[in-house]
């Protein structure tokens, strides 16, 4: 009879056992695929934005890709720089980001631009609020004014995207924006590898495309 209590014992507990490894089981399964749900949605947002991308092709070019010249690389590299450090931020870096930018503005833009990014940098850590800009390359332009003034080549940028705020990893809004620049050329240093300073820059809501 012991023999067959302590048997119905160990079975009862196996059973225990069992359940328990089957409710485990369905936990990572269920954690599995809402780990997949979440993966698709990024790989869907990732391929949206990877579609907004620039292809550039050249009547009469080879593989229809686009080699820019040097000028033009600086330039895009430059205001790729300037448009990110500017508008992607979070409400950590949004300052550090700002004050490593100052050296490129032009002085009187500087001044001018300065308590505008005090107060937003006061709003951003005040509800914790960060922002990515998500530039459309299609949509990028290029122009070599002719004002020159003795003090360099002057070029006329404009940058088309959008800007998108969230709060806490949330999305909580968006709007289309266009920035236009202008970016006088100069000698590249130490400082100023780029060999641009910026001496106009407006950020502006555009009309949803």
């Amino acid at each position: 009879m012991n023999f067959i209590a302590r048997a119905g014992g160990m079975l009862d507990s196996a059973w225990r056992l069992a359940g328990i490894l089957l409710i485990l089981l369905v936990v990572v399964f269920v954690l599995l695929l809402n780990s997949m749900e979440k993966n698709s949605q990024l790989n869907t947002q990732l391929e949206s934005i990877r579609n907004k991308m620039n292809v550039y092709v050249v009547p009469g070019g080879e593989g229809g890709v686009y080699a820019p010249n040097k000028a033009e690389l600086l330039l895009q590299t430059f205001s790729d720089y300037i448009t990110q450090s500017l508008l992607t931020y979070t409400h950590y870096n949004l300052a550090n980001q700002y004050s490593e930018v100052r050296q490129f503005l032009a002085p009187q833009l500087e001044s001018r631009m300065a308590p505008k990014f005090r107060e937003l940098v006061q709003r951003s850590s005040a509800d914790q609020r960060s922002a990515i800009f998500i530039q459309d390359r299609t949509k990028l332009t290029f122009k070599s004014l002719s004002e020159t003034n003795g003090r360099g080549r002057l070029f006329e940028v404009r940058v088309f995207g959008e800007q998108r705020y969230l709060i806490a990893g949330r999305e909580v809004a968006k709007e289309p924006l266009q920035v236009t620049m202008r970016l006088r050329q100069q000698a590249p240093s130490k400082t100023n590898p780029f060999g641009f300073m910026v001496e106009s820059y407006v950020a502006e809501v555009t009309k949803n495309r």
